[in-house]
């Protein structure tokens, strides 16, 4: 059996974009732009409106910090926290700092707190939604889950990448290289 990131490496070989060709067609239904962008657009007017924009979970994210110390690919709020929280145990934990910090001195943690608020500081922006897409429960919550704009109540995603196929998103790779049924292993679609 192949580790995780041999599986996720050789995601998008011939026999991989097969599989992943057959998770799509289960799960995503259909491309549902204009629906979207119509209800959108006319449900600030319309209170019987099926959603409007407060109905778009993860629409806003953070952007990526890299520091010194720092490595935050960006995301959700709790991401941000968990690196946060990372970078305050280097400073708190005698052991870690003394292991982890090199140099140890002032200047050093000064840097570490200082990249501690520039992570707090950051303002989330909206994620640019390109395409709509009617999917199913379960790949609506898969996605939600990796911070993908969903409209959760209506199970639709907002893919925020376009010009290709969906089964060239990393996402859908990284979905079903955790579902183990990519080529290699246990579960494995081949």
């Amino acid at each position: 059996m192949k580790n995780l990131q041999e599986v996720l490496k050789e995601g998008n070989s011939t026999i991989n974009q097969g599989i992943k060709d057959r998770f799509i067609d289960i799960h995503v239904n259909s491309n549902v732009n204009q629906m979207v962008e119509y209800v959108l657009s006319k449900s600030y007017e319309d209170e019987a409106a099926p959603f409007d924009q407060d109905d778009i979970e993860n629409m806003f994210s953070l952007p990526e910090y890299n520091g010194t110390h720092a490595r935050f690919e960006g995301g959700s709020d709790e991401d941000r926290n968990e690196e946060v929280e990372r970078l305050e145990s280097l400073l708190n934990d005698e052991e870690s700092t003394e292991n982890h910090i090199e140099g140890n001195d002032d200047q050093t943690e000064e840097k570490i707190q200082e990249e501690i608020d520039e992570l707090n500081d950051l303002e989330s922006a909206p994620q640019d939604v390109f395409e709509w897409w009617q999917v199913s429960d379960f790949l609506c919550g898969k996605l939600k889950d990796l911070g993908h704009p969903v409209i959760e109540n209506q199970k639709i995603w907002g893919r925020c990448t376009t010009g290709q196929a969906i089964s060239l998103d990393y996402s859908i790779t990284n979905i079903c290289a955790n579902m183990g049924i990519l080529d290699g292993q246990e579960s494995s679609w081949a």
